[in-house]
């Protein structure tokens, strides 16, 4: 993962605008980067934006002598593939592209491995650990909104939802939906195939999953789906490239990933416990 040691420079003109709007960099498995700046100017690095996840990751092996303040409080983070205790700690003076963050509480995975998979011709996955240096989860954005267009590589941060409406980035043609009441995820309450289902908005997710628990076994396996249909709030959510996945995480049906992000501009306003979503054309 790239990072670059950096003079601390003063404050442009841009950091003082109401909305940013940041360029996303996308892997080989449609997960954005941001370029993210840290510890007052000292470091810059890549970081990926895990919605998927709610506390922020970083790799402190990385940045030798970064200032991680310890909060002395201790976390249980599980996942998918793994569960383990964490010591939180909180990283100061953050740039998110160039949107200033204060303060991000995060946890030091320090040679912890995130994971990547890629789907063989016979439906399996094969794993791929690699060592990354930060990893951006939604408490980011308990404060702060933000509106992603993977198809034009953008997304734009703001303090308030009504910066994006001044904007005009936001208008009647976005549909607001409430967030779930998921402490853990950027959730919405759907209907699928006639039963209401929880499914996470995930930008750290490479494709649309349904979780299911009762195939759960060691190995990590994808099946394929029909492409279908999500309904929510007299909105029409078409879901393509839908696998089931034997897995289970509590009070989760399924995660919508890069193929739902590419269909729609998605905005995430915390604060009132809404995302507005659009329709975009189909390519």
């Amino acid at each position: 993962m790239f990072f670059s040691l950096l003079k601390n420079t003063s404050k442009s003109n841009s950091r003082e605008e109401n909305v940013h709007a940041i360029q996303l960099k996308f892997n080989e498995n449609s997960i954005p980067f941001i370029y993210v700046t840290l510890d007052n100017g000292l470091f810059q690095t890549l970081a990926s934006i895990d919605l998927g996840a709610k506390f922020t990751e970083i790799n402190s092996t990385i940045f030798p002598g970064i200032n991680l303040q310890k909060s002395g409080k201790h976390i249980l983070v599980k996942g998918v593939y793994f569960e383990e205790t964490y010591e939180v700690c909180n990283l100061q003076n953050v740039l998110f592209g160039t949107f200033p963050l204060k303060k991000i509480e995060c946890i030091d995975s320090k040679n912890h491995s995130s994971m990547t998979f890629q789907v063989k011709e016979e439906k399996t996955l094969t794993e791929s650990k690699s060592v990354y240096s930060l990893a951006l989860g939604n408490s980011v954005f308990y404060e702060n909104v933000v509106l992603f267009d993977y198809r034009s590589k953008l997304c734009w941060v703001a303090k308030n939802i009504d910066d994006l409406i001044e904007k005009k980035l936001l208008d009647n043609s976005f549909k607001k939906i409430p967030l779930s009441d998921s402490r853990q995820h950027f959730a919405i309450d759907v209907i699928h195939d006639g039963v209401k289902k929880r499914f996470a908005l995930d930008t750290g997710a490479s494709w649309n999953f349904l979780l299911s628990p009762d195939d759960a076994e060691d190995s990590v396996k994808l099946t394929p789906l029909s492409d279908t249909t999500l309904t929510v709030d007299n909105l029409s959510l078409k879901i393509t490239q839908f696998f089931q996945f034997n897995r289970y995480l509590p009070g989760l049906d399924g995660f919508l990933g890069a193929p739902f992000f590419r269909q729609y501009l998605i905005a995430f306003d915390a604060k009132n416990h809404e995302v507005w979503i659009k329709t975009l054309p189909e390519n």
